[in-house]
């Protein structure tokens, strides 16, 4: 047993997953921990809002640096991988700009869109940002294996988020129950008459509490990623890999002609991919309701939860591993295989669980107005399993250099997916048919990644 022990520690791949995974574990404990508290202070509603926030950022952040951010991983030179960073940054910069004009320029159509919630769509350069930026940093902390580091920031970042979202809630019912008080007392009604200033802060609160009404969960999120984003960068200052002034303007023109193919190929694949992954929020909310939406997002935030934990933190070390054996001219057939096969082991336990039991587990857990949730895991936990154990043949792509591929089986699985939420609405009138077609659609698309990547990879090695 002592020598299994002293194997694994000295297993520097394990370890290293191992660590970025504690720090997600945390995170990701307490982030269900807090679930059942938000969702009973927070609506299927409000939840849809948020859901349908983030669905509309992450697509446009996700694509952000056009996936430069992805390439920082590997170039030989870190000077090179310095001028990718700076190369995303300025991307990032520019496209953020772009968002806020479009946001200017059609704020009456988004703001339809947002249930007329106007002080939301001005969030979402904001959150754009964010996200652009945090992908950045992720990706060049991985590279210099700052695992350490990024699982810290991920702990903070949940407790940062529960305690905004939570919070903020409780201001709002102790500010609106102040106000139904004030509005209800005759004398101090009076009292308003002969002083202005009064009425105007009670105006205030309102307008407060109002603004905020559909907010906590969103600005928690928002304020939670700025806090993540400063400690990384913090971080990168501290050991001094942000000699920005050693990077000349030759050297970024020369990485981006060198990686021209993440913005031709892989953004237009991951902006497809942002979509069809959000495209059941996009389209429940617009075809039967917001309440169906956030029911659906639930869903997804509680099955994602064991996948990021394990499913994210393999994927960076396995990234950095397998870029690093590609561009030394090995192959890394068997670390994908292993890889695989060990997500695959992993699942299999909870995919069981929620199958069988996840509708009672969420309307016990999360309360009786949420027991459709439930339902919604029993049909998607398969998509869940396949995209978890399917990490490796994903970020593949990018390390052969076959995104074009990628991107075509993207605009394949797209339409698709978007074809099977429409036929569950006009044919079977069901949202459950809508994303039971979209599950099997998704789980066709990860298991041919898996496989053709096994085959590319084993075509190399003969």
């Amino acid at each position: 047993m002592r020598k299994k022990y002293n194997a694994l520690r000295s297993n520097t791949y394990v370890m290293q997953i191992f660590t970025l995974m504690s720090g997600t574990l945390v995170a990701q404990l307490v982030m269900l921990a807090f679930v059942p508290i938000l969702t009973r202070l927070y609506s299927p509603a409000e939840f849809g809002v948020y859901s349908l926030f983030f669905s509309v950022s992450n697509v446009l952040g996700m694509v952000s640096s056009l996936k430069y951010d992805q390439a920082i991983m590997l170039p030989r030179s870190d000077r090179n991988a310095l001028a990718l960073v700076l190369l995303s940054i300025f991307i990032t910069l520019g496209m953020v700009v772009l968002v806020g004009l479009s946001v200017f320029l059609f704020d009456d159509l988004i703001i339809r869109y947002f249930n007329n919630l106007d002080h939301v769509i001005w969030l979402i350069p904001v959150a754009v940002f964010l996200t652009g930026f945090l992908q950045i940093f992720n990706s060049y902390s991985s590279r210099y294996q700052f695992y350490k580091q990024l699982s810290v920031v991920r702990v903070v970042n949940a407790f940062s988020v529960i305690s905004v979202q939570i919070g903020s809630k409780y201001f709002i019912k102790h500010q609106s129950s102040i106000i139904d008080k004030l509005k209800l007392d005759t004398f101090i009604q009076e009292k308003l008459k002969l002083y202005p200033f009064i009425q105007d802060r009670l105006k205030f609160d309102a307008f407060i509490q109002e603004g905020l009404k559909f907010d906590g969960l969103i600005i928690g999120k928002l304020l939670a990623d700025i806090i993540s984003l400063l400690s990384l960068i913090r971080h990168h200052f501290k050991r001094q890999t942000l000699q920005f002034f050693s990077v000349s303007r030759r050297r970024l023109i020369v990485n981006a002609k060198r990686y021209s193919h993440f913005p031709k190929y892989q953004s237009i694949t991951v902006f497809l991919n942002a979509i069809s992954q959000n495209i059941p929020i996009l389209l429940l909310s617009s075809l039967y309701s917001v309440e169906v939406a956030g029911l659906y997002a639930l869903t997804v935030r509680v099955l994602q939860a064991p996948t990021s934990l394990i499913g994210a933190s393999t994927k960076e070390v396995y990234y950095q591993k397998a870029s690093k054996l590609h561009a030394n001219g090995k192959n890394f057939f068997n670390l994908y295989i292993k890889t695989t096969l060990g997500l695959l082991k992993l699942f299999i336990f909870p995919f069981f669980i929620v199958l069988l039991f996840g509708d009672y587990l969420f309307g016990f857990v999360f309360g009786s107005r949420w027991n459709e949730s439930g339902i919604f895991s029993q049909i998607l936990i398969l998509w869940f399993a396949c995209g978890f154990i399917s990490n490796p043949s994903v970020i593949s792509y990018s390390i052969l250099s076959i995104q074009k591929i990628q991107m075509r089986l993207e605009i394949i699985s797209l339409f698709l997916r978007i074809l099977a939420i429409y036929l569950g609405y006009y044919i079977f009138k069901s949202y459950y048919m809508s994303i039971g077609l979209f599950m099997i659609i998704s789980v066709a698309s990860n298991v041919f990644s898996i496989f053709f990547i096994k085959h590319s990879l084993k075509k190399i090695t003969n």
